[in-house]
């Protein structure tokens, strides 16, 4: 064991996740937690036995669990997340030069950032930054488009889709206190669990709410940002005192300011909409900070926000 991490006695045994069981729901809450450091701290050195430590780990056990849970090593995933950040940021900040943008992203040189982004998208960064992001966003919108159709197929048609033509508000959102679980499958029936298990939990809780307004939060459907979506986080508000255990974890939604996107029906088209035709002339640009859904159902129609991450896109004269 890792001198000075307390590994809980559970944790002593040899059936853990990383031998071919089922992850047991604390080692999940933990992996989250590492995440969420990792998403928060992309642009700064990031090393394994730190990121063990904090989730109360050995560096040895932190890596098998890691890697059983999210299907990659934590070395490639903090290494994609970089690379998807500086992706977005490339068609964003169009004015910053590729060099400055790698160091910021955490690359450690302007070379060995290019050579991974070549090895994941197929093309340099500057081939990415005059047009290569554009088809690459409409391959990934293909796809997105052909999963979709396979799982509403199942399903009565979808309700019309209703969108602000008015002005869009933005405003500093502070930060919130939720409860949550973390879908790692974005379509069909993988979400729809969990949302569901969420809602047996909310409901039996002393603090809920006849009408909770649920929250989705995660990292941008908008494949500009070079960004796939690879997971969603299920959230209720947690109000002061409240407590979460076993597979439910609780994490502060940090911060910041968002755009507010109205809308009813399919939130995922909804977004699409948005990003297509009121964002490239709104004076905003899309920050890599994760975009969320605040909304309820009334008879089986989701309505509600898109918060949408941004900051004033520079002025070009």
């Amino acid at each position: 064991m890792h001198a000075g991490i307390p590994v809980p006695e559970e944790e002593a045994d040899s059936a853990t996740a990383a031998d071919g069981a089922l992850p047991r729901p604390w080692q999940t809450v933990r992996i989250n937690r590492a995440i969420d450091l990792i998403e928060a701290r992309l642009d700064q050195p990031l090393h394994l036995p730190a990121l063990a430590a904090m989730a109360h780990y050995s560096p040895f056990h932190f890596h098998r669990i890691f890697q059983t849970i999210t299907g990659e090593t934590c070395h490639d995933f903090v290494n994609r997340r970089r690379l998807t950040r500086v992706a977005g940021r490339l068609v964003n900040e169009a004015h910053l030069p590729i060099g400055q943008l790698a160091l910021d992203g955490g690359f450690g040189t302007a070379a060995s950032f290019s050579r991974s982004f070549q090895q994941k998208f197929g093309m340099s960064p500057s081939q990415w930054r005059s047009g290569g992001a554009r088809e690459h966003e409409a391959r990934l919108l293909l796809q997105q488009q052909m999963r979709q159709q396979q799982y509403t197929a199942q399903l009565p048609p979808e309700p019309p889709l209703q969108t602000s033509n008015g002005r869009i508000e933005t405003e500093v959102i502070p930060p919130e206190q939720v409860a949550y679980l973390r879908s790692r499958g974005i379509n069909g029936w993988a979400l729809s669990l969990e949302w569901e298990k969420l809602y047996r939990w909310y409901r039996q809780q002393t603090f809920a709410s006849p009408h909770p307004q649920a929250i989705g939060c995660f990292y941008g459907y908008s494949t500009l940002q070079g960004i796939d979506v690879e997971s969603y986080d299920c959230c209720f508000p947690l109000p002061p005192g409240a407590t979460v255990s076993g597979e439910i974890g609780n994490r502060i939604l940090p911060g910041g300011r968002f755009a507010l996107l109205p809308f009813s029906g399919n939130p995922y088209a909804a977004l699409l909409h948005y990003l297509n035709e009121w964002l490239p002339d709104s004076g905003w640009i899309v920050e890599d900070r994760e975009f969320r859904e605040y909304f309820t159902t009334t008879g089986g129609i989701p309505e509600g926000y898109i918060l949408v991450p941004v900051r004033r896109a520079p002025c070009k004269y």
